[in-house]
């Protein structure tokens, strides 16, 4: 997945920045898999040119953290089966999880029911939004 330069805020990251589908990025306390974060534009997946190749960087401590990538905080190489999240993880769980979060998202104009990480999806979408709906 490509996240492009500011993506996830301000200089977060500073430029552009690849990571592999399932790696998590920390947000508002949490760690979300940065695909269930893509929009298509500032988050999208990664179309590499025939010019363009690809190193992948995996750094390991002795427990899970969480790095500055590129002014990003992303999570620390894991084995999922071995280590413990170094903070809660929020993720959709299949495309229906994905529907019924963007159906929320749309229907929060009316009435708010959406969940932390739509709430967290949303602000990263059109930032000020979610400030917005809760005043």
């Amino acid at each position: 997945m490509r996240v492009k330069a500011g993506a996830l805020g301000p200089d977060s990251p500073v430029h552009d920045l690849v990571l592999t589908a399932s790696h998590a990025v920390f947000t508002d306390g949490v760690l979300v898999p940065v695909v269930n974060l893509v929009d298509g534009t500032s988050i999208a997946l990664q179309t590499a040119d025939d010019h363009e190749t690809l190193d992948f960087f995996h750094v390991a401590f002795a427990r899970r953290d969480v790095l500055d990538a590129e002014g990003a905080a992303c999570e620390s190489w894991r084995d999922a089966a071995v280590a413990e999240p170094c903070a809660p993880m929020l993720s959709f769980y299949g495309g229906r999880d994905e529907l019924r979060s963007r159906l929320r998202s749309a229907a929060s104009i009316i009435v708010d029911r959406r969940q932390p990480l739509d709430i967290i999806r949303d602000s990263l979408e059109e930032p000020g939004l979610e400030l917005a709906r809760a005043a």
